[in-house]
């Protein structure tokens, strides 16, 4: 068994933007800890623990909830967290929604990477895929394989000509998060947008929050070759992360999402 130093951050950060489902401001403040709790989202005044018992299966989205108290859109900050290897760390978003930002992880991970880390008193048990495990539906698969460090192999395969077929595969470290995955933004289709703010679904539709697929395709430039298979691993790397430890396997995907995600990390949790 191979345990992992605890880590939180070496200083504070903070971060403001919009949000898409709520239409507020949507504040984040990351504070340091010296105590061995996790990772804690203050909601008013309400701990919500990172915790697969918390996970309330949202579309689109991972989503935690506490009774009545939830916090939305988490899976691109604790994909940063796990790769920036932050164990402990109180989260205070007193909106209930972590903002959108650009669509990608990078500006969450600049402020992280930042702020830097430190070890504290204790150590964590990391989740290890021993055997090959897999989770399937809706023409979906998410197999996990053993494999000494994270890696993820994704297919992207969309009927949509727009968006099309996309394969690749990487060994995720600080290195290739910060330069391939964390840069990679959702994605959507416009006339998706419009169906969601007319059933009240989102209330942003600012087109700066995601790279928006217009009916004659994407305006502007990509930031990274496969930008969209590499958004989906994006999502991947932080829904492992929703049982507070962290993931060592090989993650090979084939059309799935945050569903299969979830499915999994409560499969490999033992949920």
């Amino acid at each position: 068994m191979s345990l992992t130093a605890r880590r939180t951050l070496a200083k504070e950060a903070e971060l403001t933007g919009s949000g898409v489902f709520t239409g507020k401001e949507a504040y984040l403040r990351l504070i340091p800890t010296d105590e061995t709790q996790g990772i804690l989202f203050d909601i008013g005044g309400i701990s919500i623990p990172l915790s697969i018992e918390n996970l309330h299966e949202t579309p689109n989205r991972s989503t935690l909830t506490l009774q009545d108290t939830k916090i939305e859109v988490v899976e691109h900050l604790v994909a940063c967290l796990h790769i920036a290897g932050i164990t402990d760390l109180l989260i205070e978003c007193p909106n209930g929604e972590i903002p959108l930002l650009d669509g990608s992880a990078l500006p969450l991970w600049n402020v992280i990477d930042s702020a830097g880390s430190v070890e504290i008193n204790g150590s964590i048990n990391p989740i290890t895929v021993k055997e090959p495990v897999y989770v399937e539906g809706d023409e979906a698969v998410l197999i996990a394989l053993p494999s000494p460090g994270l890696k993820i192999s994704y297919f992207l395969a969309y009927d949509d000509p727009r968006i099309g077929c996309e394969h690749t595969s990487l060994i995720i470290d600080r290195d290739t998060f910060g330069r391939e995955i964390a840069p990679a933004r959702s994605f959507i289709e416009s006339e998706r947008v419009e169906e969601f703010v007319r059933k009240g679904f989102v209330k942003s539709t600012d087109a700066s929050q995601a790279l928006v697929i217009y009916p004659d395709g994407v305006h502007g430039e990509f930031r990274v070759e496969h930008e969209f298979a590499k958004h989906k691993m994006l999502d991947l790397v932080g829904d492992l992360y929703l049982a507070g430890r962290p993931v060592r396997g090989h993650f090979i995907g084939l059309r799935s999402g945050h569903g299969l995600n979830h499915r999994m990390i409560r499969k490999l949790a033992g949920f």
